[in-house]
């Protein structure tokens, strides 16, 4: 179920506009005539998609993305203008709008033709959503994971670490970053380990578990083990890859 609200001064489109809406059996709408309302109507109820008119007395549509933003709402916002307001169009994208809907001569039939645009500007507002939870998820695991975590671009450059990875190479966040990882290899490790990851990104697999010995920033080194994967584009083209980096010195164990 896709959750509507629809805001307009005028009470009699907005019955119409419901009725229309609603003939889609996956569509809930609730309806406003004021800013104020809807506001109120946010703080009761989650909606999936705003769609609101530019033009309506004490506060405008435009003003109320903006309050809508401004309370870190990333709900799909869709905005109507009247016919041949392209600059209040383009102002509304900028200020945070998904889509602006051009009020035409169908009058409330053009929302039979917007069914679409609602259903891709929803389902791309869960993607995203999804996926945030995801990385924030994935963020936390690396948080607390015992193992070094870092990774590395198609150039081998050191993109991302977790906390534990600077405390086994007792370096700060910002000497790694930008930095080759083979810069962390001592020089008789270099070929071998390039050579190992090369063909790992050839295989396009996870490999097997070798051991390395790192250069602390301290100046000493440390003997770890190392596993890899590669990670793909939307195209499975390989763009980088992750490293997990065992401590062997340490002998509690890993959660990893």
């Amino acid at each position: 179920m896709i959750r509507i609200l629809v805001v307009d001064d005028l009470e009699a489109l907005l019955d119409v506009v419901k009725y229309i809406l609603e003939s889609n059996p996956d569509f809930s709408v609730d309806t406003a005539t004021s800013v104020d309302q809807a506001l109120g109507f946010l703080e009761e109820h989650e909606y999936d998609i705003i769609i609101s008119d530019y033009y309506m007395p004490e506060v405008n549509g435009l003003e109320f993305l903006k309050q809508v933003r401004s309370m870190n709402l990333s709900i799909p916002f869709v905005i109507q203008t009247g016919h041949g307001d392209e600059i209040t169009a383009l102002e509304a994208l900028q200020s945070g709008a998904d889509f602006f809907l051009e009020k035409g001569s169908e009058g409330p039939l053009q929302y039979l033709a917007f069914t679409q645009i609602i259903n891709l500007l929803v389902s791309r507002h869960r993607l995203e959503t999804k996926f945030y939870l995801m990385a924030h998820a994935l963020q936390e695991i690396c948080d607390v994971s015992r193992d070094g975590l870092l990774f590395i671009d198609a150039e081998g450059t050191i993109q991302n670490v977790n906390a534990s990875f600077l405390e086994i190479t007792g370096c700060q966040e910002d000497t790694v970053k930008e930095v080759p990882v083979l810069d962390l290899i001592p020089d008789e490790w270099k070929d071998g380990t390039s050579l190992s990851l090369k063909r790992l990104d050839e295989s396009n697999a996870a490999s097997e578990e070798f051991r390395r010995e790192f250069i602390r920033c301290t100046g000493d080194r440390i003997l770890v083990s190392i596993r890899a994967r590669i990670v793909h584009d939307e195209f499975g083209k390989p763009e980088g890859m992750w490293l997990i980096i065992r401590d062997l010195s340490d002998s509690s164990g890993s959660c990893v």
